[in-house]
């Protein structure tokens, strides 16, 4: 078969008909994966929560385009305004290259105020809008309805993602055929479980750190379980999530504001799912994520009925799937904080176990049921004053970062019990970061902090060694910063702009925190209720005039 051959109105016609028969949907995959290699798919991981991953890392490895080299030539590719009822879209997830009825697609997708949209980011056009009816009044405060993919809790291993040359396949190697396991939904390899922490040497409480106060001691609310038990989590088989072109049939999830949660085809916007009662009526939502058939949703503070809160509802029970519309209707788990308004959003450890941040405790739950294990109490004199974010440091151990409101950032085990002794920054005169991303370069860790509520503020690197966390680099000074986003080197932040002031996406180095780019007044209003998102070769983020953009590399495609 030609190149020529695939493509037209005939094609898409041939498409859709075979997506109605499952056979000739991986007859015809094998097919593409043979002879079409090198035009269709993409590779690497995708951007299907608020802040990237169940980590909450804001951050990707490796990208074939994104380079410190390349930053200098980027770009509007695309500016796409959506109808939305209010001004606040939410941060954007990605649907990387799947078989839609139209044929091969890759989705830039935001949510509103009852209402979802997707925009194909190679084109740069609409393709899908769905707007949902009731009368429950949005939560002023949470307008923005954030989306929920499936997501692995494990992070693929990345070496590079792209589009260098056009497309690729994500199927297999060329002449290899399609692989059958891949098309059927995936779900998150399987997480080691770490050792119960009574076979580990116990840290004293409250053991000091080497520049302030240590995280732990005694727990708050709950205590820490009498056995120590050890942190489990279930048995995850099968691909990790976005590694095949069949994904039309995976949901998206939204929930309305009248508390109904729903399950959208990525293809098609249709509902997969059956609309399920999830929240109640009039509750913000500030995170949803999709974990081994669970939906988990964090709620916003003084926002509604149910306001900080993290609820649960597993989504493949039958009446949720619409497998047997007669069963008993499932009721979802709840968890309500008890020590003050939830900081940011949930992390998630490699084995689900969520890490729930308030200003004066960490909250570790159960996955799925949401029981209380243990509070990691703030240090003493302080509080904490972001989300977590988690990671595996040098020698492959799962650690936590947060910052607390003296301007210090601490990192301890996400795994050990409280009162383990943490690796603490040195405080900064005038700075409260209430952000954090990290990543890796060069096997060292970095952690990036900012202070997202300033009206002039700065990114302020830290490296960590075994020992300390070490300055790397501070920004020049950027006006109203949002959290930074890092991609392959390369750190995107925006000046987020004001009433009177338009937004500004930079691009830093992110070896010395040098700039690389700017947008300059290519954007055309402030940014209120978005963060940055990213696809291979692009950043995308949505304005407060309800426009969403996309800046990055312009490479030729077929």
């Amino acid at each position: 078969m030609s190149p020529t051959a695939l493509k037209g109105p005939g094609f898409s016609r041939a498409i859709h008909a075979t997506l109605n028969n499952p056979l000739r949907a991986i007859l015809l995959a094998a097919l593409l994966t043979s002879t079409a290699h090198a035009q269709f798919s993409r590779t690497g991981p995708e951007w299907t929560t608020a802040a990237m991953n169940a980590q909450r890392s804001r951050s990707v490895p490796a990208d074939v385009q994104i380079t410190p080299e390349t930053a200098k030539d980027f770009q509007l590719l695309w500016k796409v305004p959506v109808k939305n009822a209010t001004n606040a879209l939410s941060e954007p997830v990605q649907v990387n290259t799947f078989i839609a009825y139209t044929g091969f697609k890759a989705l830039t997708v935001v949510g509103g105020t009852n209402a979802l949209f997707s925009i194909d980011y190679d084109l740069g056009r609409a393709y899908f809008d769905k707007h949902f009816t009731t009368t429950a009044k949005a939560c002023p405060t949470a307008l923005a309805g954030p989306i929920g993919r499936l997501t692995p809790l494990v992070p693929p291993p990345v070496t590079s993602t792209g589009r260098k040359g056009g497309y690729h396949s994500s199927v297999s190697a060329p002449g290899a055929g399609v692989n059958l396991s891949e098309v059927a939904r995936a779900r998150p390899v399987a997480a080691p479980v770490p050792a119960p922490a009574s076979t580990q040497t116990p840290a004293p409480a409250n053991a000091p750190a080497p520049n302030g106060p240590a995280i732990g001691g005694a727990s708050g609310p709950g205590g820490i379980p009498a056995d120590n038990k050890p942190i489990t989590g279930p048995v995850r088989t099968g691909p990790v999530p976005g590694t095949g072109l069949y994904k039309g049939s995976q949901p998206l999830f939204y929930v309305t504001t009248d508390g109904i949660l729903h399950g959208i085809s990525q293809g098609s916007f249709k509902e997969l799912h059956k609309p399920t009662p999830f929240l109640p009526a009039g509750t913000g939502v500030s995170s949803l994520i999709d974990i081994d058939d669970t939906i988990y949703a964090s709620t916003a503070s003084n926002c509604g009925p149910a306001s900080d809160s993290v609820y649960a509802l597993d989504v493949s029970h039958p009446i949720v799937s619409g497998m047997d519309p007669n069963s008993p209707q499932p009721a979802p788990t709840k968890w309500q904080s008890a020590t003050g308004p939830i900081v940011g959003i949930p992390a998630f450890t490699e084995s689900g176990i969520l890490n729930v941040a308030t200003p004066k405790a960490i909250a570790q739950l159960e996955p799925k049921t949401l029981t209380h294990r243990l509070d990691i109490p703030a240090p003493s004199g302080t509080t904490f004053h972001s989300q977590p974010v988690i990671f595996r440091d040098g020698t492959n151990k799962e650690q936590l970062a947060i910052t607390t409101a003296d301007g210090r950032i601490h990192v301890l085990s996400a795994t050990a019990a409280a009162g383990t002794p943490d690796i603490t920054s040195a405080a900064e005169t005038n700075f409260t970061p209430n952000a954090l991303t990290t990543f890796e370069s060069d096997g060292a860790r970095y952690l990036l902090a900012v202070d997202t509520s300033a009206t002039t503020g700065a990114i302020h690197a830290y490296k960590l060694t075994a020992t300390s966390l070490e300055p790397a680099w501070t920004s020049a000074t950027i006006s109203t910063p949002s959290a930074p986003i890092a991609i392959s080197g390369v750190i995107f932040v925006l000046s987020k702009g004001s009433r009177k002031t338009n937004a500004t996406l930079y691009a830093l180095d992110a070896a010395t925190g040098k700039p690389l780019w700017n947008s300059g007044t290519q954007i055309t209003s402030p940014v209120t209720t978005s963060g940055l998102s990213f696809s291979p070769g692009q950043i995308t983020f949505a304005t407060a005039d309800n426009t969403v953009y996309a800046f990055g590399l312009k490479v030729p495609t077929q």
